[in-house]
């Protein structure tokens, strides 16, 4: 049995409206039929399952996943007012009641089906593989072995040769710096040799000309440390703390974690949420008043946030194969994750999720799936009017805002194995551009990760 409920979250406003017209800018006003302009909406329409026993099938451990569905309208509409004559003393017009152009309604459904439907499959998909997850993914850790021992054999053996060779060159640096001390002591005294046998043959220091030693041994110029493998191997070191340290620490912890499990049947809730936004702009135009010498106009502006929430409830036997992910329901999830580059594909294509989900009934036994879909959209409506060559604008009220409405639909629906799917996206964030960027560059120089 379907209720349906409808609440007026605040009463209803209304502004007297009225269009005047006058012949010439003196005469008298002749007032046209005035009518009530609605300038405040805010209700809400609400329509839910009630199933029968509910209650008592809450109490007995039952899972009822009821359907529901809430529509919230919150609308407020500023009167414009226009007075455009055609001529300081001519035919004039006045009208305090002209509003939007054609606002879509129900505001939501300015968002594009496709969208929220990308996104209830993405949530549905990513709660599926989240329940009955194991601990620590055992045989991805054996399918990644390869990969994660060669990010860490580059800038291990960078940073051995780097060790070796700055030893190397300290030592030389350190010889090279005691010949040229010599050098520059014998050198000296040969100076002093030479002055003493001018004078004594001169008996005098005039016209003698010391002569300086050589360049090259009055400076202590070293190797430069330079290394044209210092960036690739920067891109290295990155990767490996990224997909190599990192997941090892956490691979430490969850294998802990895994040791700690005992053997019970667990009530387990796995969830998945997406985010999405659209927005739309529309240019709204009457059609030209030639008599009256005006166009009016709103510039309609959508704004709509999607809020996917997705939730699936079942119950498993946690033991050691599924504690340390050993199960043949992990086969899939592991294979992929041992292609090479499989996590970068991830941030596109949502693959391992949904391996994951497809064998979610392998690990747990589904009691119930679903999703909370909300979606808000924000409209805001501003004025324009273009006066005719030969009419004034007598008050200029283009740019006002005559229109603002928010609408929130949000409703809770039943989901299945068959509501999974691929989904393309865009994930990223500063470390994944960072990861981006080293990666790029490792495959630029030609260099193994």
């Amino acid at each position: 049995m379907t209720r349906y409920r409808h609440m007026v979250l605040t009463p209803d406003a209304y502004t007297p409206a009225v269009v005047r017209n006058r012949s010439n800018g003196t005469s008298n006003w002749t007032s046209g039929t005035p009518w009530q302009v609605h300038t405040r909406y805010h209700v809400r329409d609400m329509w839910d399952q009630v199933t029968p026993d509910f209650q008592r099938r809450k109490n007995s451990g039952d899972i009822v996943i009821n359907s529901m569905e809430s529509i919230v309208h919150d609308v407020t509409v500023n009167p414009f007012h226009l007075w455009v004559g055609y001529g300081t003393n001519g035919r004039q017009r006045s009208d305090s009641g002209v509003g939007a152009i054609s606002v879509k309604w129900p505001l939501y459904t300015v968002v594009p089906d496709d969208l929220v439907q990308d996104a209830i499959t993405e949530a549905v998909t990513t709660a599926r593989a989240n329940l009955a997850a194991p601990d620590f993914a055992g045989i991805t850790a054996i399918a990644e072995l390869k990969e994660t021992l060669d990010l860490l054999k580059s800038p291990l053996a960078y940073l051995h040769r780097k060790t070796t060779r700055y030893a190397h060159r300290v030592k030389r640096a350190r010889e090279r710096h005691r010949r040229r001390a010599e050098y520059l002591q014998a050198f000296e005294a040969r100076e002093a040799e030479r002055a003493r046998k001018w004078l004594k043959h001169k008996k005098s220091m005039s016209g003698f000309e010391p002569r300086q030693p050589p360049q090259w041994s009055r400076t202590f110029n070293r190797d430069p440390n330079r290394d044209p493998e210092l960036l690739k191997t920067i891109s290295s070191l990155w990767l490996t703390y990224r997909y190599g340290i990192m997941p090892l620490v956490y691979s430490v912890q969850d294998a802990m974690k895994a040791a700690a499990q005992a053997e019970v049947k667990v009530r387990q809730t796995g969830r998945g949420q997406v985010e999405k936004q659209h927005s739309l702009t529309e240019e709204m135009r009457l059609p030209v008043d030639g008599y009256n010498g005006y166009q009016y106009g709103t510039t309609n502006v959508y704004s709509s946030e999607i809020r996917v929430r997705g939730f699936c409830i079942g119950e498993y036997v946690t033991s050691f194969s599924q504690a340390f992910g050993l199960q043949l329901s992990d086969i899939p999830v592991a294979i992929w994750e041992g292609v090479p580059l499989s996590f970068v594909a991830d941030w596109f294509l949502n693959v391992g999720e949904f391996l994951g989900a497809l064998t979610t009934d392998l690990r747990a036994n589904v009691l119930g799936c679903g999703v909370t879909v909300e979606v808000t959209t924000t409209v805001t409506c501003t004025s324009y009017l273009a006066v005719q060559s030969g009419f004034v604008n007598f008050g200029d009220q283009t740019g006002k805002q005559v229109y603002t409405g928010t609408s929130t639909h949000k409703y809770r629906a039943r989901k299945s194995i068959l509501d999974i799917g691929l989904v393309a996206r865009v994930e990223m964030n500063a470390q994944r551009y960072a990861d981006a960027a080293a990666l790029i560059h490792q495959r630029l120089t030609r260099k193994k990760v």
